[in-house]
């Protein structure tokens, strides 16, 4: 009896352990799927993009490295795409960033509709790329490209709402283009940029210019980060006249730049790669203490006070706290708010009216006048108009120009914007006069102020004082 209860036990305890080694067994393999799965999730999540499912950056440039080994083979011919989407900003502002993940999601969609899906990758923000190998030819790029675009023009419907949104597309070519993964992808790069310069929803192929142009563009940035401090960046300042007495009722401010390697920049080259760069907010601070500082001089040597004016960019426009800084810098300097005025162009007013319509509110409750530039392009509704209560108005300078034509229309044009402005009790500024008869036919039409070449030249402080602050203005006309 005794064997046998060993035995009972004994067997008894061995099918115990059988299942329970049996139950670890399947727990282990339970886990090490588990694992398996958990381990493939983090692969897919690290060569994919989360958002839209495409390959990301890594994938990539593993997918471009197999395509030029295969071109290098003679397995055809190899291009890369770099896509951006024009506006897309625009929409995540107005929308939310909710509405704007759909929209790239539906990006992604289209895009691999004409595209390999392996070919197509989202490496950031509204940045795709996408790989051509083994095309016959590279002209069979171009082709591809032009039906990406077809594609492209039809509207997305986002939560009910038609949205459209066009691509900037720039094509790079191995090898003529680069030879390695980083040249590829930064010439189309450089690409693309040169296709949103040439009015967007298009695309360029990459040109040795284009690189010239790209390196220039950088040393221009990387010059900008010590051109405050170095004294390199200047103020210049170009007189605004009273058309029927001639004196000097203001001037505006324009920065200039001396690069010690490339010489005088351009406002416009530099001002475009501050705001690309986002360099333009501590650009345009320096500006305006800079004129703050320039009028305080001027106030300390008895000189008559006149208003100047600073332009802002878009960028500038939408930096949170602007009002704040200007009215801080302003304190600062122990000058007078309403000694200065600054100006946006119409269609950056009219672009967002009802946010612009709140800003100026502000800037006048601070003391600060303000002026509508580039008047008579941007569309603006009297409405509007009568909502911004600005100073000024400054009628665009192609309406000027057209005075020499000798036609009726720009003359009519401006005759109405000056009967408007006075309407709305605003000051009308004609700038970019360049000849004597405009000058002429701008005064006889009633228009307050002229600014231009024809009457001064943008001049450096001291020649600014000299010739237009110390001694009484004379008008040619």
């Amino acid at each position: 009896m005794m064997i046998g209860m060993v035995a009972l036990v004994s067997m008894a305890a061995s099918i115990g352990l059988s299942e329970w080694v049996t139950r670890l067994y399947r727990r282990t393999r339970r886990l090490a799927g588990s694992l398996d799965d958990l381990n493939d999730r983090l692969r897919y999540l690290a060569t994919h993009d989360a958002l839209t499912g495409l390959p990301n950056r890594v994938t990539l440039v593993d997918r471009l490295k197999h395509a030029l080994a295969g071109a290098r083979a003679g397995r055809g011919h190899v291009a890369v795409l770099y896509i951006d989407l024009d506006g897309f900003k625009n929409i995540n502002d107005s929308l939310g960033h909710g509405a704007g993940d759909r929209l790239l999601c539906a990006v992604a969609e289209r895009l691999t509709g004409q595209l390999r899906y392996d070919s197509v990758a989202r490496i950031g923000g509204d940045e795709f790329v996408a790989v051509l190998e083994r095309m016959r030819a590279p002209d069979s790029a171009h082709g591809i490209v032009e039906r990406v675009l077809q594609v492209m023009q039809d509207p997305f419907v986002i939560e009910g709402t038609s949205l459209c949104v066009t691509p900037s597309i720039g094509v790079a070519h191995f090898p003529q283009d680069g030879e390695d993964v980083e040249a590829l992808i930064a010439h189309a790069d450089v690409a693309m940029y040169a296709a949103k310069q040439c009015g967007r929803n298009g695309y360029s192929i990459y040109d040795t210019s284009m690189r010239q142009r790209a390196e220039r563009a950088l040393t221009i940035q990387r010059g900008l980060l010590t051109a405050i401090e170095d004294g390199s960046l200047s103020l210049h300042f170009q007189s605004k006249y009273d058309s029927r007495t001639g004196a000097i009722v203001g001037a505006e401010a324009l920065a200039r730049w001396m690069h010690p390697e490339l010489g005088a920049v351009p406002p416009m080259e530099f001002i475009a790669v501050a705001e690309r760069s986002g360099q333009i907010g501590r650009i345009g601070e320096w500006v305006i203490r800079e004129a703050c500082r320039q009028l305080e001089v001027w106030r300390k040597r008895g000189l008559p006070p006149i208003r100047i004016a600073i332009n802002l960019s878009p960028l500038q426009l939408n930096q949170p706290g602007l009002v704040d800084t200007a009215a801080r810098i302003v304190a600062e300097a122990g000058s007078d708010p309403s000694c200065l005025m600054f100006e946006v162009t119409e269609s950056m007013a009219m672009e967002n009216a009802e946010r612009t319509t709140l800003m100026l509110q502000n800037f006048r409750a601070r003391g600060f006048e303000f002026a509508i530039d580039d008047f008579g392009t941007g569309y603006s509704s009297l409405a509007y108009l009568q909502k911004f209560q600005v100073r000024q108005l400054k009628i665009d300078r192609f309406f000027i120009q057209a005075l020499d034509e000798g036609g009726t229309e720009a003359r009519a044009i401006i005759a109405a914007i000056i009967e408007l402005a006075h309407t709305l009790a605003m000051e009308v500024v004609a700038e970019g006069v360049e000849t004597a008869m405009q000058a002429e036919l701008l005064r006889t039409l009633g228009c307050d102020q002229v600014q231009g070449y024809y009457l001064s030249l943008p001049m450096p402080p001291d020649e600014f004082e000299r010739r237009c602050l110390s001694t009484p203005a004379t008008l040619p006309f």
